[in-house]
């Protein structure tokens, strides 16, 4: 059977009260007897201070014979004036724990523990029902001259105890069915407050369904049901913005597919020029150029599909570092040593400064950031000296790379690592590169809670940054 919103609102709020009161209930019912058959046990030891004043004085006044031997023969009399004054019912034992009298005749005795602990000398009690009947059993050691003649049982009926009882449990089982009435009650209105603006936002989610994002709900309850419909409604305005974004983005790529067809339409049209020419050329020299030509547009052209392939998968999330200590200093002896026949033919004069220090970094993506950067400065700075430091600043590292080349337009800076912008870009940094190695280089650095600058001062050299945190000052080797 399919139950409602509201039914289900009504029965959990029943399946939790109930047990509650009902645990209530039977705690509230158990401290009560605790609580009266301790008041009747403390009102026992009270008076059995008064028995034993009172059987002190009686064994006085019989000097005649020994005390144990006047406690024995005085038992009926004891018991019958103690049974009077207590109201209950009074039993006497000697020191071995035999009956010697009892204020009820021809009744069970009830011999039990407290007897034995009392003729030992330590006042005992114990809850036991006789004839359907709940007792307290009170025993206490009776002393002259400092030894144990005997001792006294109260029997002290629970009788009004369980009166009381009865009364109360009768009263609480009205309570709990008023309580539980008006439980039902009231866990009708609220569900019924609940499931009004749960059906009055499924009707607003039916508009939304077919595409209508202009309906709002407003509910003024002060409670978190306004709060639910106050989400609903920013959730229905974020739905909309969304749709809106999707469709601005769409347009953005369709800019930037438009961009790259752009790029490509470039070296491929140069590529078959080339290729329609070298047919009709006869000299080597004119063949051998147009080939030249023709494969500097291929590498150029298979570049910027590889770089284009990259930047689509660090887009769709699968870009991932594994984060290693290890030193800045030696990966860029590392790359230098790479590029060494291209530096020394290019004849560029390198500086260096890389103490040895450590950090956290996935070592292999830093490499290719550094090998990028030195390959845009080897291709397109024009310098003839090459600085590269490694120095510690509060809690970073910063590995400066520094040439003093042409530098870079300063209209192409701003969009450096901006892949749309830089392929809509005719120049990069000597107006060849379409960037998009820049910006795969920020990407890397910054998944490895770094970043990347790059200053220029134009016709002065260009000056780039990598930047590195650290947790702790990093160590010098000596």
């Amino acid at each position: 059977m399919k139950l409602q919103i509201k039914e289900k609102i009504m029965l959990m709020n029943m399946a939790i009260f109930v047990p509650i009161i009902l645990l209530v209930y039977a705690l509230v019912l158990n401290s009560l007897y605790s609580s009266l058959v301790r008041g009747s046990t403390e009102f026992l030891l009270q008076e059995s201070y008064n028995t034993q004043r009172y059987i002190d004085r009686y064994i006085e006044n019989q000097p005649q014979s020994p005390a144990e031997k006047r406690f024995t023969d005085a038992a009926p009399l004891l018991c019958t004036y103690l049974a009077g004054q207590m109201n209950c019912r009074i039993q006497l034992y000697d020191k071995t724990g035999s009956l010697l009298s009892d204020s009820v005749k021809n009744e069970l005795s009830a011999y039990a523990d407290d007897i034995g602990l009392a003729v030992k000398g330590d006042k005992a009690w114990l809850l036991k029902k006789l004839g359907g009947t709940s007792y307290v059993l009170f025993s206490l050691p009776v002393y002259a001259q400092g030894e144990i003649i005997g001792c006294i049982r109260y029997l002290y009926p629970l009788q009004r105890e369980a009166d009381l009882m009865h009364n109360m449990i009768l009263l609480m089982g009205l309570v709990i069915l008023a309580a539980t009435g008006i439980s039902w009650l009231l866990s009708n209105l609220l569900a019924e407050r609940l499931t009004d603006p749960i059906r009055r936002l499924r009707t607003i989610s039916e508009h939304i369904s077919h595409g209508d994002y202009d309906h709002e709900i407003l509910i003024h309850s002060g409670d978190e049901v306004e709060d639910l419909a106050h989400t609903f409604n920013q959730t229905t305005q974020s739905i909309r913005s969304y749709i809106q974004r999707l469709q601005t983005e769409k347009q953005k790529q369709k800019r930037f597919l438009d961009n790259v067809t752009h790029e490509f339409k470039t070296p491929l049209t140069a590529i078959i020029g080339y290729a329609e020419l070298i047919p009709r050329l006869k000299k080597p020299k004119d063949i051998q150029e147009s080939l030249s030509y023709i494969g500097t547009e291929g590498n150029r052209l298979l570049k910027l599909v590889e770089e284009l392939l990259l930047l689509s998968r660090f887009g769709r999330s699968e870009f991932s570092l594994e984060l290693t200590e290890g030193n800045p200093g030696q990966l860029v002896q590392d790359a230098l040593h790479m590029l060494q026949l291209r530096i020394e033919a290019a004849g560029i004069a390198v500086e260096t400064s890389l103490p040895a220090v450590v950090c956290r970094m996935d070592q292999d993506k830093t490499l290719q950031v550094l090998l990028n950067i030195l390959d845009n400065t080897l291709k397109y700075s024009q310098c003839t000296l090459l600085q590269i430091t490694l120095e510690l600043q509060h809690t970073s590292l910063w590995l400066t790379i520094t040439d003093d080349g042409v530098g870079i337009d300063p209209e192409i800076l701003p969009t450096l690592f901006d892949p749309a912008r830089r392929l809509r870009a005719k120049n990069s940094l000597s107006g060849q590169s379409n960037g998009l190695g820049l910006c795969i280089c920020r990407e890397i650095m910054e998944k490895q809670h770094g970043s990347i600058r790059i200053n220029n001062q134009h016709g002065q050299g260009t000056c780039v940054q990598l930047i590195f945190p650290i947790k702790e000052a990093p160590h010098e080797n000596p």
